[in-house]
Order: structure tokens, then sequence, then C-alpha cells
């Protein structure tokens, strides 16, 4: 049999936190999932210079937060992390709810709140290696 919860007990101290809590997991290893397609992208860029992809990780049907950005090419669109794994950029910057929903929540527990959104920066640089015909 289903049970049934009264308001006051939803909404008692701690079940909200919990629920919220619950609500972003742990991504799988690199191991089982190398490769990111990532749409609806952001690139943040925190007060020590890292740099993190945020977005829509359509390989995994999540929003997802990377690990820090170690190298990043603009011709393929293709970044890797210091996980290890490659995230590859699909259409243009954007904005993803559940991505950005993940990156509060990182931030929160990181101490990332400082971060700056460099994503039209990103942009600009793919856009010019498109123009001068150097994507893959």
């Amino acid at each position: 049999m289903e049970k049934k919860f009264t308001l006051d007990q939803l909404l008692s101290p701690g079940v909200i936190d919990h629920l919220i809590e619950t609500s972003v997991w742990k991504a799988s290893p690199v191991t089982e999932t190398p490769d990111i397609e990532l749409e609806r992208w952001q690139v943040l860029r925190r007060g020590n210079g890292d740099q993190h992809f945020v977005g829509w990780n359509k390989t995994e049907g999540e929003g997802r937060v990377s690990s820090s950005i170690v190298d990043f090419d603009v011709t393929t669109q293709c970044g890797r992390t210091s996980s290890g794994r490659v995230y590859r950029l699909r259409g243009r910057t954007g904005h993803d709810a559940d991505g950005a929903y993940v990156w509060q929540r990182w931030a929160a527990v990181n101490g990332a709140e400082d971060a700056v959104d460099v994503s039209d920066a990103v942009q600009m640089h793919i856009d010019l290696a498109a123009k001068q015909g150097r994507t893959k």
C-alpha cells in the first residue's frame, strides 16, 4: 500500500533540503562515459582562473558541470577537462536551466559564487575560426 504524507510532514525541517540535495548526483566515471556532447552550453570562469563547461549533457540526458577545462580547440569545439573527459560543444552558446541549477548547487558547495560567464568570448573565437576556414 502506498504511504501518503500530509503537507505538514512534507514541509517539516530537513525534508525539502533532502530533496534538493538528492537532486544533484555524481557524474558517471570517465571510463564509462569518456565523451560528452554538450548543448546549450556556457563556459564559466571562477575567480581562481579555472573554467568549467556548463549545459545540457545530451549524451546522458542531464544538466552538467564539468571539472576544470584543461584545453579547448576552437576548430573542433572540443575541450578536455582535468578528469580526462572530452566535451564536444554542439550548437552555439546558450542557457540550459538544468545545467544552471547544477552549477548553482556545485558553486555553493565549492565556493565558486564569484564565477563569470565567458561564453560569448569563447563563441567569438569559434566563429572567427569558422570564418577563417579553420574548423574541422
